[in-house]
């Protein structure tokens, strides 16, 4: 794979002003234009494997402080990961993300004491830049976060300006143990299961009882409900979810009205708030790409949200946005392509998702889209072979097998195949959230009219969500049945003024 990809940009020296107090070499280090750095995932050395949130979440914070230098090309967490655990050349890893700097690391804690080693390379010579080892306390373990981003900034980037100085500085808390509780958070957060979720709002709130003014640990709290409502996890209950969600994204707002992660999760918790017209979302996501503009999540969320409100051409630019941000991350490419499966350009949809495979080739629900993208294309020997490779989440891959198998000419299977996917579902009256949405397509490919439009019917909450997912050509076989076109109306978003 890496004989894929382009070359580093040419190097060049250029003498630079060594941090205060950090040892040599650094009097001349290699820079780039613009300065590119990627931070490899720190080692967790401490005995203990619970600390493993730890390592990931210096390695987090040191690359969300650095993206916060506009000089500074970083990358991103998603593309990193795909590198966690694996001995690559430092040339080659260089090439592989385009970076010409790699900082790597181990945190290891024993009781309170903590050390962090710390080392900047130059990736095309593997010659180290400049290193650095912290033997604190557990509690200084954000003043050690900023050295090393100070440290690193100033080593690739050259001289800080004065705003770059003060972005560097900003801390979230100064509560060593309400931060400690927010990067637990973090950790289960990013791990994105529903026991992991739930798991981190605790962390989050206890976050906020050590520290009442933490604006970022209640953006986190609203964010961990968007997710929830929006992966549509049925253990955690709508309503609930949306009231707590909003709730903790206006205290977070109300303390801090520049913080670009609550108004991106208020906009997240808002488009199920308000189903039936969106209203609020876009100012919410507009406020937070404004402040943000290199947060490749906010712009996904916005290009997401414009396209349920039929808004694809300005959805269609920011969901590019958010993939030239972070050109690693699946659920980028998924989204892109689930929007031109929805806009009858398949071609295009399946090159989004080759690229996420090459980056990724166990990305959830990839193959499974992309089944649907050759079905449109008439590929079914492709599509086969996709619904075959899909091992995350049948209802995607299993609705395409029905639509595949009804191409073939086997009803009987395809009707199979939708009591199957519909099988798990709870029984009526019990609500539903969008997922269902998936397993109502299934029985679209036999014409099950009533069937589908009662599993549409109960999820919750009904409005533009709902009605985007009616988009899919999943649909196209009842598309113009009177009920399920009723269905489709009532929902629909108003025309554009």
């Amino acid at each position: 794979m890496l004989g894929l990809l382009t070359a580093l940009p040419v190097v060049r020296l250029a003498a630079v002003q060594c941090p205060s107090g950090t040892p040599p070499p650094c009097a001349r280090v290699a820079t780039t234009a613009p300065a590119s750095v990627a931070v490899l995932y720190f080692a967790n050395r401490s005995a203990d494997s619970s600390d493993d949130y730890l390592a990931d979440a210096m390695t987090e914070e040191i690359i969300t402080r650095l993206a916060l230098v506009e000089r500074l090309e970083v990358k991103s967490r998603t593309a990193v990961e795909r590198f966690r655990g694996r001995s690559v050349p430092p040339d080659s890893l260089g090439r592989a993300l385009h970076v010409a700097h790699l900082v790597s690391g181990t945190v290891q804690r024993s009781g309170r004491r903590l050390r962090v080693s710390v080392e900047l390379i130059r990736a095309p010579t593997g010659v180290t830049a400049w290193a650095a080892r912290y033997d604190r306390e557990d509690t200084d373990l954000l003043d050690i976060q900023a050295a090393i981003a100070d440290s690193v900034a100033q080593a690739v980037a050259g001289r800080l300006l004065p705003r770059e100085r003060g972005a560097l500085a900003t801390r979230a808390t100064r509560n060593p143990e309400a931060w400690d509780r927010f990067q637990r958070g973090n950790y289960r957060l990013g791990r994105r299961t529903p026991s992991d979720v739930a798991l981190a709002i605790s962390d989050f709130e206890a976050a906020i009882r050590m520290d009442p003014s933490f604006a970022a640990a209640h953006a986190r709290i609203a964010l961990a409900y968007g997710v929830a409502l929006d992966w549509g996890w049925t253990s955690f209950d709508v309503q609930r979810s949306i009231r707590a969600g909003l709730a903790a994204s206006g205290r977070a707002l109300e303390m801090d009205s520049m913080l670009a992660d609550a108004w991106t999760a208020r906009g997240y918790v808002l488009r199920f708030a308000n189903a039936r017209t969106y209203a609020g979302v876009r100012e919410a996501f507009e406020r937070a790409v404004a402040l943000a503009p290199r947060d490749a999540e906010a712009h996904l969320q916005y290009g997401w949200a414009l396209a349920n409100m039929g808004a694809t051409t300005p959805g269609e630019a920011r969901l590019r946005r958010a993939a030239e941000l972070d050109p690693e991350r699946a659920i980028s490419r998924f989204t892109m392509a689930w929007l031109f499966i929805m806009m009858h350009r398949p071609l295009e949809a399946i090159e989004q998702l080759d690229t996420g495979l090459t980056y990724d080739p166990s990305a959830p629900n990839l193959h499974g889209i992309r089944a649907w993208a050759r079905l449109q294309r008439g590929d079914t020997a492709g599509a086969r072979a996709d619904i075959a490779a899909e091992l995350y989440d049948r209802r995607l891959s299993g609705a395409a097998l029905a639509a595949l198998q009804v191409v073939s000419g086997d009803t009987a299977a395809a009707r199979a195949t939708g009591d199957t996917l519909v099988a798990d579902l709870a029984p009526a009256p019990a609500r539903l959230t969008w997922g269902a949405g998936w397993q109502a397509g299934g029985l679209a490919a036999t014409r099950q009219t009533d069937r589908l439009l009662a599993i549409l019917d109960r999820i919750e909450p009904q409005g533009l969500t709902v009605w985007w997912m009616t988009q899919w050509p999943a649909f196209d076989p009842v598309r113009n049945d009177p009920a399920f076109s009723r269905f489709v109306a009532e929902l629909a978003p108003p025309p554009a003024r």
